[in-house]
């Protein structure tokens, strides 16, 4: 659904030296926002029947004009196409502020005007690339949020920088908010993951609790720290979801019998090759921690808590 341009109908006059007079005849055109590409507008809300590009005022200086999705560029110019004036990012529906507009990217993608206020979203490792600083103006700003496993590229146009590099990492599952500042980009709100950050306060894992079986499943990207209590002799699975320098912990507990035993998928390694072995006293507790490459888990052994 479009939208009616301020003012109830398009008017346009001004001051000839005799008075406020209309611009009757006087031409608007309406172009995609920092371009020269022509945009339609619209002669009523339900977008059915486009203006001419320019759209010509009446004897009043009037005529209706309905704006689409996006923003305009728009030119004001006299009937013998001498130009009065000239507005850029002129937003239409659909694009009335912050998150206006939502769109999934699964190739790499150059940014346009029509992108402001806008929330991109990767699928798929590639690379955005901004408008020109120059071009978008003070103020302009959009965001990007990572749904892809790895990292995605933003990069610059030309010569401007992003917070005063060439281009920037977006993490996996990250969101930040890029703003032009007139002359170059500025990050906000951007994720921590890659900085040096020293904590004030404690910062943990939520333990968690493995499903006891005779075959027990881990699921590292929801048990990072995690414990299971053996109710007979188990094996535990090959881990799923781990990640290339992920760190996990897990607390084998002996129940009240005790002497349970536990054997380990072929992902998991151990110094010398030698699996441990558990302490066997009843409700005994040994603590197995790993790190992994995304493919294997290299587990130590620190045996019976009890």
């Amino acid at each position: 659904m479009a939208k009616l341009s301020p003012q109830g109908k398009f008017r346009y006059g001004r001051d000839t030296g005799n008075g406020y007079e209309p611009e009757a005849g006087g031409k608007v055109y309406f172009y995609e926002a920092g371009t020269s590409t022509p945009k339609d507008t619209y002669t009523d809300s339900t977008e059915g029947t486009p203006n001419t590009n320019p759209v010509i005022l009446d004897a009043n200086g009037e005529a209706s004009i309905w704006l689409a999705s996006g923003a305009y560029k728009m030119a004001m110019k006299t009937s013998a196409d001498v130009q009065l004036w000239e507005e850029d990012n002129v937003i239409g529906e659909g694009a009335t502020g912050y998150l206006s507009s939502v769109t999934e990217k699964g190739a790499s993608y150059s940014l346009e005007s029509a992108d402001k206020d806008g929330l991109l979203i990767a699928t798929a490792s590639l690379t955005f690339t901004l408008l020109a600083a120059s071009t978008a103006g003070e103020g302009w700003s959009v965001t990007f949020k990572n749904n892809h496993t790895s990292a995605i590229t933003i990069a610059r146009a030309g010569s401007d920088t992003i917070d005063g590099a060439t281009s920037y990492s977006l993490p996996a599952d990250a969101t930040v908010t890029v703003v032009c500042d007139g002359t170059n980009w500025r990050l906000v709100g951007e994720p921590i993951t890659n900085k040096t950050n020293e904590w004030t306060a404690t910062q943990n894992f939520n333990a968690t609790d493995l499903s006891d079986g005779a075959n027990i499943s881990w699921d590292a990207s929801a048990n990072q720290v995690c414990e299971v209590t053996l109710a007979g002799n188990r094996t535990l699975d090959n881990p799923t979801n781990m990640v290339d320098g992920g760190t996990y912990i897990l607390f084998v507990k002996q129940d009240a019998t005790g002497s349970r035993t536990l054997s380990y998928g072929a992902n998991y390694l151990w110094p010398s090759g030698a699996a441990p072995t558990l302490s066997t006293g009843a409700n005994a507790v040994d603590i197995l921690y790993f790190v992994s490459d995304g493919t294997n888990m290299y587990g130590t052994f620190i045996g019976n808590f009890s």
